[in-house]
């Protein structure tokens, strides 16, 4: 994970693991609106069976709140995924 050191700046830390292991992974980085999502790629506990990619978003930038359900990128068949940084400014 990393985490924000100045919004305006939008400078951000190095990158440090939230987890290891595989098939778990979490993910988390900014839209190009400036709000964080979070990705989950869950264990299923079946080896070589892999779950369902899901991220949450927050409901606005530099907002407490985040949406209510995950939204599902993909069901099953994910064996990997990689969140890359939007380096669109946000609006504003």
């Amino acid at each position: 994970m990393t985490r924000q050191l100045d919004v305006e700046a939008q400078q951000w830390s190095g990158w440090t693991a939230v987890s290891t292991g595989s098939p778990l992974s979490t993910a988390l980085d900014y839209n190009a609106d400036g709000r964080l999502t979070f990705f989950s790629h869950p264990p299923t506990g079946v080896p070589n069976v892999y779950g369902p990619l899901s991220c949450m978003s927050q409901m606005a930038f530099d907002s407490t709140e985040w949406e209510l359900a995950w939204i599902e990128l993909a069901d099953k068949d994910i064996m990997q995924y990689a969140v890359v940084r939007d380096l669109t400014p946000p609006a504003g």
